[in-house]
């Protein structure tokens, strides 16, 4: 599940202070080169896209990403695990040079960080059990759905009228709860990034999506705001593996499609 960005009093603040030396020379691409290390946070509940096994590997589409950005960076990626709810915190606080988890932004956190190209189509979609008659939005009216709490896909629903109307909303704390929710029939469907239920159809979960999506969604690397030539250079590793291929290679390897950009 795409979770949101979240901005507290205590971010604010600290985006205000940082802003004051704003017309520093960026040496953010330069300091990532000295030191041989690029160090990427993201959230390792967030299956597929970054998690983590019972042996502690760190796997996902956001982990290849960082791994062949990294290689043609020529430096180590290193991964850092953080709370979504922190993760403009750690990234204003220098805990990390970006985050994963294909962030998608809002016109607000535009204001705040800078984006990279977009590495990943997604959308926000319902999905049900495979054996279900539902069809579209209207035969859930009414019908309990799943969907993680603070999420951009929880935004979503509350935004869809046509499921929101006298349906009973579930919320959970993740994509896999909600799919629990799902399996062991306690709702008739939940709305999740297409990402993640493409993900589990592609492992045999028997699940179905319906045919409307509920959003679409451009997931992107994000940055700090002053990191331009970081950024810079890292959009153009995005485009030579946009043009090589690997992008989409590495989308089949997750979801046996291509969401590549």
């Amino acid at each position: 599940m795409k979770r949101i960005l979240c901005f507290c009093l205590a971010f604010v603040l600290t985006v205000a202070v940082c802003g004051c030396g704003s017309g520093a020379p960026d040496s953010s691409l330069e300091q990532v080169s000295d030191r041989k290390v690029i160090i990427m946070g993201f959230d390792n509940s967030f299956e597929p896209m970054g998690f983590e096994d019972s042996k502690g590997t760190y796997f996902g589409y956001d982990i290849d990403i960082g791994r062949e950005i990294a290689k043609r960076l020529g430096v180590t990626l290193n991964l850092q695990v953080i709370k979504p709810e922190t993760s403009g915190s750690e990234l204003i606080n220098k805990t990390v040079d970006f985050l994963g988890n294909s962030m998608s932004a809002s016109k607000q956190q535009e204001k705040e960080f800078k984006y990279s190209n977009t590495i990943f189509k997604n959308a926000i979609v319902a999905v049900v059990m495979a054996d279900s008659e539902y069809k579209g939005f209207s035969d859930l009216k009414g019908k309990s759905i799943a969907a993680v709490e603070g999420s951009l896909s929880m935004a979503a629903l509350e935004e869809n009228k046509t499921l929101k109307t006298d349906s009973k909303i579930i919320k959970v704390q993740t994509s896999g709860a909600a799919l629990a929710e799902l399996l062991n029939r306690r709702t008739d469907a939940m709305v999740v990034d297409e990402s993640f239920a493409r993900y589990q159809i592609s492992r045999g979960v028997n699940i179905k999506i319906l045919e409307n999506k509920i959003k679409a969604v451009d997931y992107k690397l994000v940055f700090r705001k002053a990191d331009k030539s970081l950024v810079k250079k890292i959009n153009e590793i995005l485009g030579e593996m946009k043009k090589e291929g690997k992008l989409s290679e590495i989308s089949n390897k997750w979801f046996g499609d291509d969401f590549a950009a």
